[in-house]
């Protein structure tokens, strides 16, 4: 198929526009100017400002009419594209707001030796580095570590705060000192797992106070010594368990005192008040029961033993009372035994009834 210039009317005259051809209005001498023009560098200028830098890649120094200056190095394969500042007699430098970005890559000259890790920045100074802001300082990272040769100190009059989702380990090989007026700790639930824990102090006023609303559970491996300078009291409530389970299951008593000794050389209980009295006040039964010998002995004073109704001495073997000499039980069984070598006195307000069996007898001498 071909086409001709009758089917597209090619012959007809133009098309004429109904309004005359604009004409924009020139902006006035650009003001541009080469100053230097080598075969890879210039410098040139024009009326928004002047530029000194290369031909190739366009790098170099861009000074504009506003008052903006930018440097800007070339492209930077093959290691290139760096700025480079060496100030042998230091830098001053006052500015306004700065936004800084680095970008570390993997064919950098920081990555010499580096092969894990991508470095975007590295600092070192020779001497003393104060930083000062007046306002907050805030340091963000994935990771921070901050690694001292020799000390490192925190100093902040205000306090300070670690705030972390995470454990917070602090891990030291030496000694770990901690100087303050009071320290509160509050948490769920606290553990030590240290080969000794001791708590000195010479201040008389000092004190060591748990006050809990829950249990408190000891287990010793060894001994237990304690030696106490002032005066010791425990007072047990005997209330019921509050909720939850119960650390003392067996509630029959109130308060319980066992020994259970390994061997019959470990196994003594020893009570002694070398000064004042013993008491043991029971607001029902008082039970003492040895499986030996029972002996309840005053070496200097009096000794009494009372009661405001019915006094039972009740023995499966023997019973002996005695008066001076040894304290001896009675060596023969069911035989209740009275010896005194003074008097031994009966004395009743009304009937004194001695009875013996049908097969006995009923000796005075």
């Amino acid at each position: 198929m071909t086409t001709n210039s009758k089917k597209y009317n090619a012959d007809s005259s133009l098309v004429q526009p109904n309004t005359e051809n604009e004409i924009q209005p020139t902006t006035g001498d650009t003001l541009h100017k080469v100053l230097i023009n080598e075969e890879y560098f210039t410098i040139r200028s024009d009326r928004k400002g002047a530029f000194l830098g290369g031909k190739q890649f366009g790098h170099g120094i861009h000074i504009f009419e506003n008052g903006d200056i930018n440097i800007q190095p070339g492209p930077k394969q093959f290691g290139h594209g760096k700025l480079v500042t060496v100030c042998r007699g230091g830098q001053i430098i006052k500015s306004g707001p700065i936004a800084t970005e680095r970008t570390g890559y993997r064919k950098s000259f920081l990555q010499e030796g580096e092969d894990e890790e991508i470095i975007a920045v590295e600092e070192y100074n020779v001497g003393n580095v104060v930083s000062e802001t007046d306002g907050t300082h805030t340091i963000k990272g994935t990771n921070l570590v901050i690694e001292a040769a020799d000390t490192l100190i925190l100093k902040a009059p205000g306090g300070i705060t670690i705030d972390t989702n995470g454990n917070l380990n602090i891990i030291n090989v030496n000694n770990i000192e901690e100087f303050y007026n009071e320290k509160i700790e509050n948490g769920n639930k606290l553990t030590h797992n240290v080969l000794e824990r001791s708590m000195k102090t010479s201040n008389p006023n000092s004190s060591d106070n748990i006050v809990i609303s829950g249990h408190i559970n000891r287990r010793i491996g060894g001994d237990y010594d304690m030696d106490v300078g002032g005066v010791s009291a425990t007072r047990v409530m005997g209330k019921n368990v509050l909720l939850g389970l119960p650390l003392c299951v067996n509630r029959l008593y109130g308060f319980h005192i066992g020994l259970n000794a390994p061997s019959a050389g470990f196994g003594g209980m020893n009570i002694t008040s070398k000064t004042g009295k013993v008491s043991i006040d029971a607001g029902t039964d008082l039970q003492l029961s040895a499986k030996a010998l029972f002996n309840i002995s005053s070496t200097l004073g009096l000794g009494s033993i009372s009661t405001g109704a019915n006094l039972n001495l009740k023995s499966k073997t023997g019973i002996a009372m005695t008066s001076g000499g040894l304290d001896i039980p009675s060596l023969v069984d069911n035989d209740i035994t009275i010896k005194s070598k003074n008097s031994v006195a009966i004395e009743a307000a009304k009937d004194v009834d001695i009875d013996s069996g049908s097969e006995g007898k009923i000796y005075l001498n």
